[in-house]
């Protein structure tokens, strides 16, 4: 029997300032000031944020839906 996989979609830091059409240099302060959630990965030395932590960012920061801009961008 087949285990369900799990799929998490990461992005890296310029995707999500393309995404959110910002500076990468936005993108690492609201990531210091703990505005927007990444994950550590290789011994903290590579940052990548999960679809949802940005979904959340998105809907704190404005109201806006993030499902709408996040759906324009795979």
């Amino acid at each position: 029997m087949d285990e369900p996989v799990c799929e998490i979609r990461l992005y890296t830091p310029e995707q999500v300032a393309d995404l959110l059409h910002v500076s990468i240099q936005t993108i690492w302060k609201w990531d210091r000031q703990g505005r927007i959630h990444s994950i550590n990965l290789a011994g903290n030395r590579i940052k990548r944020y999960r679809h949802k932590d940005i979904a959340e960012f998105l809907d704190r920061m404005d109201g806006r839906k993030a499902k709408d801009i996040l759906s324009h961008k795979s």
